[in-house]
């Protein structure tokens, strides 16, 4: 198993519903947990690793094509540049 620290951000509305969670947990649970520790708690038990994964490797995947749509303008605009100064 390998484990990893991240930043997980939490703006907006999810900042006060994060904060009302951790107080109900706590209450719950008679504990004293932080909100770090309430996410943690719940990504940790959460079965989302092949969604995650699934969307860090579509990105990937968006990202490859946009490199080689560069290339292939790239490539395309050195010919035309080529063939117009030969017609010169």
């Amino acid at each position: 198993m390998k484990c990893f620290n991240v930043c997980y951000i939490v703006e907006n509305e999810y900042e006060e519903k994060l904060e009302e969670l951790t107080k109900r947990f706590n209450e719950a649970n008679n504990a004293e947990w932080s909100e770090k520790e309430v996410l943690q708690f719940g990504l940790t038990n959460m079965p989302n690793n092949e969604v995650l994964l699934k969307y860090i490797e579509y990105r990937i995947e968006d990202i490859e094509d946009d490199n080689k749509l560069r290339l292939t303008i790239k490539n395309f605009l050195k010919k035309h540049k080529k063939s117009t100064i030969k017609e010169e």
